[in-house]
């Protein structure tokens, strides 16, 4: 900090910092760019990817890019119900279209943790006298297990800015007592504007902030109302903006078309595992293979495991507390903290994997609409933050003191806490083969824009590939599938249909082709009649030998193969042959063999 110090100003440095770190993070992924993408498979890259390139599309034609119909058509898909990073989206339209909705991923995910360390450097200088205290505890936030963790596929958990920048905007109003009506511009703004950018973040603050809220009025509870009433109409300048930004896409996602009713994830899975705490997962440095055994088994899965401090970070927060309980900041981040951790644990607790059923305070949030479709492990994004705080108010002490001998274990105890923490360098990344049919899309353009094409691996949840090919063809056709939330009986999936049966199953394994059973392919082609599908093309997959052979019996004739897929063209005339042939009672025309 002191090299840049001399060059730049303070705020300048500490960002410089921050991209440093995030690009050794990523690095693989820029080298060179567009060739890979985070994480062991392209599922949730390529679906965040397909609302990179959709928002410009959208956009450049006119139409409201909160709906779409290039997704499971022709019903389509609100995308106010998914993390549809609008904001995020928006910013980088000239990277997506220039260099690739790819690259304009990895861009936003490697801003992610720089831009919230930042933030959490920001805020926390606040609270410190050492630039260099506010900086570790910044990077803390922003390289934290969780920023890590989620790093592997959830940008719009990374691009976490919004919690630090509320705690900065909330001390200036609550604590600083600054009555300034900007602040309330700029609190609801910065409400709106993570609106915009993942809902589940904005509830997380929102539950944060009254944790936090409820924390300073048991600690000050003579103080809490001469303190809260000077700052009422700062709030509700702040309410005002974000409902008056707000209200046109809420009033889409609750009374708009494409409405999802009911829980959108599994009850009480994704919580911490008490063991989560002090056990590693893959993504640290130090994480021998005998214990990622036990973390690999513990609740939720892996980028959901996040909650991991360390046994040196418990020890140092533990021994700060004591040491500096009597600071007001100390304990309001320890109680405040501690409190989220708690709830982080869901609605009863797990330990090494299993449901003890012991009840826990967050299973009260299921009597509050919205707030219970947090997943708990996420609330640790927050808890991060405020021990970066005290981390931060560690090291300040630490710096401070005169006499060497202090100094010299207070680094030695900050330095094995950070040790404990850092993240296994570069990240999982994973190479991006886009078939040449949809990424040098001649033979695509025979087709009309706007035509309607049944790719397969059939895109739902964890399965995204058809949609980064749809993005890489810049939205020239819609899709009668998609990873969305929609109205269906299960989250994430298109309503049912024979189609997506077969062809899921057959991708997984789960129900290897023999025969093509004459009904089902019946009900198939009822689909490709009621989705006006035009062509049919299934890419690199598993099992797509399979695919094909199930796909050239549904339409009586084999594909035509090349550029990287197999394409039935003209499916609406293959199907009146078809149709021509039942009527007359005639044999079909001879297939691929099965």
């Amino acid at each position: 900090m002191s090299w840049f110090g001399r060059r730049l100003p303070p705020w300048a440095a500490a960002l410089a910092g921050y991209l440093f770190l995030a690009l050794l993070l990523f690095l693989p992924v820029w080298l060179p760019p567009g060739q890979r993408t985070v994480g062991g498979d392209g599922g949730d890259p390529f679906f965040f990817s397909w609302f990179i390139r959709w928002f410009p599309y959208a956009i450049a034609h006119g139409w409201n890019p909160l709906l779409t119909a290039h997704l499971d058509y022709p019903d389509g898909v609100n995308l106010m119900w998914n993390t549809s990073i609008t904001l995020p989206s928006l910013l980088v339209v000239p990277v997506t279209l220039t260099a690739g909705p790819m690259v304009a991923y990895n861009l936003l995910a490697t801003l992610g943790p720089a831009l919230s360390g930042w933030c959490a450097y920001l805020a926390l200088s606040r609270y410190v006298q050492s630039r260099p205290a506010a900086f570790i505890g910044g990077a803390l936030y922003a390289f934290s297990p969780f920023m890590v963790s989620q790093s592997l596929g959830h940008v719009h958990l990374t691009l976490a800015w919004a919690p630090p920048l509320a705690l900065l905007l909330l001390d200036e109003v609550l604590v600083r007592q600054r009555r300034s009506l900007w602040l309330g511009v700029a609190l609801g703004a910065l409400g709106a504007a993570q609106l915009m950018t993942g809902e589940e973040v904005l509830a997380i603050v929102g539950v944060a902030a009254a944790v936090g809220l409820v924390t300073a009025g048991l600690l000050h509870r003579q103080a809490l109302w001469s303190r809260l009433q000077p700052a009422l109409p700062v709030l509700g300048v702040a309410a005002a903006v974000f409902l008056v930004a707000a209200a046109v896409p809420l009033g889409l996602q609750f009374l708009g078309p494409q409405r999802v009713h009911g829980p959108l994830q599994p009850s009480n899975y994704y919580v911490s595992d008490l063991l989560n705490f002090v056990l590693p997962t893959r993504v640290q440095l130090i994480a021998p293979a005998a214990v990622t055994h036990l973390s690999d088994h513990l609740a939720g899965y892996g980028s959901e495991r996040t909650a991991y401090l360390g046994v040196p970070l418990i020890a140092l927060l533990a021994l700060l507390v004591r040491r500096s309980w009597g600071l007001p900041v100390v304990r309001w981040a320890a109680i405040a903290g501690g409190t989220l951790a708690l709830l982080s644990l869901g609605d009863t607790l797990h330990v090494a994997g299993g449901d003890t059923r012991m009840p826990l305070p967050w299973a009260v949030t299921s009597a509050i609409p919205l707030v219970h479709e947090i997943l708990p492990v996420r609330l640790t994004l927050v808890v991060f933050l405020l021990v970066g705080l005290l981390v931060a108010v560690s090291v300040d002490a630490t710096l401070a003191t005169p006499r060497w001998r202090p100094r010299l274990w207070g680094a030695i105890a900050v330095g094995l806490s950070v040790a404990a923490l850092c993240p296994a360098v570069p990240l999982l990344t994973s190479p991006i083969a886009t078939p040449g049919f949809f990424s040098r899309p001649s033979d695509l353009h025979a087709l009309p824009e706007g035509s309607v094409i049944l790719v397969a691996p059939f895109a739902v949840v964890g399965s995204a590939d058809a949609m980064y090919w749809q993005a890489e063809a810049a939205m020239w056709f819609r899709m009668p599938e998609g990873e969305a939330f929609v109205p269906s009986p299960y989250p994430l999936y298109p309503p049912p249909s024979a189609t997506e049966f077969a062809l899921v199953r057959l991708a997984d394994g789960s129900a290897p082709l023999a025969v093509v059973d004459a009904s089902v392919a019946r009900q198939i082609r009822a689909d490709l009649r009621r989705w006006n599908v035009e062509a049919v093309v299934v890419g690199p997959m598993a099992h797509r030998v399979e695919a094909v052979a199930l796909m050239s019996a549904v339409l009586g004739r084999a594909p035509l193969a090349g550029d990287g897929v197999d394409v039935w063209w003209d499916v609406p005339a293959a199907l009146a042959q078809i149709d021509r042939y039942s009527v007359n009672n005639a044999a079909p025309p001879p297939t691929r063999p099965l």
